[in-house]
């Protein structure tokens, strides 16, 4: 894995041949230290990472509830359902339809949706951490204990996507694995740990340690 951050560096350092060789050389170390620092990553444990989880579910959640509220306010009959087949439908068959409203209501559906899918992935991959993992004190990272790439970020996501069996064996997988690793963060070699420069803000707030639960 170091190497090929190594390669991609001195693909795109430019200048001298002689200042290339010596950032080059500067890089390789900071990768070993890093490399070795990694051996000695705390992984988080299961209790706060389930915690983080829960959080960053409910940032989308409220969203959908919010606008079942409205469609039931205004008159939409189906609540979610009946939103949902709106965005289904032609714009240009519906839209004498549509009221303020509804418009709104949907176009939040999409933007939910959005950050759950994306924003998060994003949201780690230039962060290192979601809202969730912010508030436990919780970092994610290569297995090396670097920044971890945008691919990285997309592939250790991709299980947003679905619900059910796939999500339950990929959690799963964590209870198993000694680095308490997801089987997709196998697959994009990244692990969450504990923050050693951030203590967990609920805890700090309530007056209280959150308990780690599993580890």
């Amino acid at each position: 894995m170091n190497e090929n951050y190594l390669r991609e560096f001195e693909r795109w350092t430019a200048g001298p041949t002689e200042r290339r060789a010596a950032l080059s050389a500067e890089f390789a170390e900071h990768l070993r230290e890093a490399e070795a620092a990694g051996r000695e990553l705390h992984p988080a444990p299961l209790g706060r990472r389930i915690a983080a989880f829960v959080i960053d579910v409910a940032i989308p959640a409220m969203v959908a509830v919010a606008v079942i509220a409205i469609g039931t306010a205004v008159g939409v009959g189906g609540g979610f359902q009946e939103l949902t087949d709106l965005g289904r439908d032609m714009a240009a068959e519906r839209s004498s339809e549509w009221g303020a409203l509804q418009v709104l209501a949907v176009l939040s559906l999409g933007l939910a949706w959005l950050w759950w899918i994306v924003g998060l992935a994003v949201s780690e991959w230039r962060h290192g951490r979601t809202p969730g993992k912010a508030l436990m004190g919780l970092r994610v990272v290569t297995e090396e204990g670097i920044a971890l790439s945008f691919g990285q970020a997309v592939v250790r996501n991709l299980t947003r996507v679905f619900s059910g069996p796939l999500q339950i064996i990929d959690w799963a997988w964590a209870l198993l694995d000694s680095r308490r690793q997801r089987a997709v963060e196998k697959l994009a070699h990244t692990m969450v740990i504990r923050d050693e420069n951030s203590e967990p803000r609920l805890s700090a707030a309530a007056g209280a340690p959150v308990s780690d639960g599993a580890r």
